[in-house]
């Protein structure tokens, strides 16, 4: 190593340094620059590895487990006005109880999976007609069901049944009864307020996944939110319509032009689901987030949330958890706390699933260890931060985070600390567009090196009022290491 005058290492040698680091033990270390590992070279279980570490990291730091809890709690009270909303929009439509019906046919299709284990179903059963009256509740003392621990499958089946249609039923109770008109406009306001603030925690969590500080304006939150609150009715509407189609005769015709045999139709009909749903969860983590998600990040991720709540419904059903215990413990009570336990596994699922978007978007550049950077590493990625920025300056471009990443080969994390130094120095400039993007706060012929180097480094020492040995060092060193800095090194 080549030393100054005074006693003290280059500067120059410092960050020459630093870029070796991120050419071989940075890599190692920090991921910073992962892109020239093929999986050829390193092997798929390295990949495998490395990528279900980054999610379980990430999956701790970002609290998904809380997360999921608190959301459970805000929709259990916000859940009847959601439905009460998304009703009254279905109504004003002319589309009628089709909430309701929707939730009976998803029972009637559950209580079927949880029979087939005993029962052998026709080749071609016909369709049971959608009731939309009131089902019979668990509570009447004629139908009240008495578990059995050790009853067939089709018992527990009807049982459990049972306690979901008392669970609609008396949810949509408090939804018929909900007036609008007799609420006024302020209950009404404050009606909407409850409903938008589940919507609002759902974006935070998601920004909080996105490593994304800054939410959206709060007029652009009311107008997404509420064309949320009129599309997802729409979407279930289009939903129940679709389904009562390809029951038909006439489209199950059509569809054997397309697969001509019973299997591939059977096929069709298992896989349409899990595609809508994969579709919906896809379009939650692309428009959520305050930040640019790729598209084959969010399908990735939507494809094994949809996955993964299939299982989870698969899992209560063939599992029959809690069914017969609760019922003892609890007795028309029962459906509380296994509807809790459903709807939090459901938003572990969901947001697993954005986890596994974030991943995919970020396994790249990723930095596994979630280390602080050494300094001449940091000092090094500055520079290049800089001129990355005055590039995209002089072509008229304003980078964001993920330009930025991409240009330096640097990790999201790391270019979001340092990118939050330069800020801090006033050296750059953020934009309020969406996503924030980047530019130089001064021209380049009037920034120097030196003067990088010394905010980085914070400032330099006064010796005058300390005279201690590390304070005379550190002073010598700042100032022999800048003058081996070029003046002006940035694009201009």
């Amino acid at each position: 190593m080549r030393y100054v005058d005074n006693g003290c290492p280059s500067l120059k040698n410092i960050l020459a340094k630093g870029r070796k680091m991120n050419l071989s033990r940075t890599k190692s270390r920090f991921g910073l620059n992962r892109r020239d590992a093929s999986p050829k070279a390193t092997g798929f279980c390295f990949h495998a590895v490395r990528f279900l570490s980054i999610l379980l990291r990430e999956y701790q730091r970002d609290r998904i487990n809380l997360r999921a809890a608190a959301l459970t709690y805000s929709v259990v009270l916000s859940l009847v006005p959601m439905l009460a909303l998304s009703t009254a929009v279905l109504k004003g439509m002319g589309a009628g109880d089709q909430m309701r019906e929707a939730a009976y046919r998803l029972i009637d299709n559950l209580s079927g999976e949880m029979q087939k284990s005993e029962v052998i179903p026709f080749k071609n059963p016909p369709a049971a007609p959608v009731q939309t009256e009131p089902r019979s509740s668990p509570d009447d003392p004629a139908t009240k069901p008495q578990t059995d621990p050790l009853a067939p499958p089709a018992e527990k089946a009807k049982d459990f049944s049972a306690h979901l249609n008392d669970a609609v039923n008396k949810v949509f109770d408090y939804v018929d009864r909900t007036n609008f008109a007799a609420l006024g406009a302020i209950g009404t306001f404050l009606l909407l307020i409850t409903v938008l603030i589940v919507i609002n925690g759902i974006e935070e969590a998601m920004n909080a996944i996105w490593k994304v500080e800054k939410s959206r304006s709060a007029g652009r939150k009311v107008i997404n939110y509420m064309a949320l609150l009129i599309i997802c009715p729409l979407a279930v509407n289009l939903g129940i319509g679709a389904t009562t189609m390809l029951n038909t005769p006439a489209i199950s015709q059509r569809l054997e032009i397309f697969f001509p045999l019973a299997w591939m139709q059977a096929c069709f009909f298992k896989l349409a689901p899990l595609l809508l749903l994969t579709a919906t969860f896809v379009i939650f983590y692309l428009f959520l987030p305050n930040t640019k998600v790729r598209a084959g990040a969010a399908w990735i991720g939507g494809l094994a949330g949809a996955l993964g709540l299939v299982l989870l419904q698969k899992f209560f059903i063939f599992m029959q958890i809690g069914v017969a215990k609760y019922n003892t413990i609890y007795g028309s009570f029962a459906t509380v706390p296994l509807f809790l336990l459903w709807l939090h596994s459901a938003w572990l699922v969901f947001f697993i699933g954005a986890e596994i978007a974030f991943t995919t978007q970020h396994f790249r550049r990723d930095q596994i260890s979630g280390a602080r950077l050494e300094p001449g590493t940091s000092l090094a990625l500055t520079f290049d931060l800089l001129n990355a920025i005055y590039d995209g300056f002089n072509r008229r471009r304003e980078p964001d985070l993920d330009d930025l990443s991409a240009a330096t080969g640097a990790s999201s994390a790391a270019t979001t600390g340092v990118l939050k130094q330069l800020l801090a120095a006033g050296l750059v400039r953020k934009t309020d567009k969406d996503p924030e993007t980047y530019l130089p706060a001064t021209p380049a012929k009037h920034l120097k090196a030196a003067e990088v180097a010394t905010l980085w480094w914070q400032t330099t020492p006064d010796t005058t009022s300390n005279e201690s040995p590390g304070r005379k060092m550190a002073a010598g060193f700042l100032a022999g290491g800048s003058r081996d800095l070029p003046e002006n090194p940035w694009p201009h």
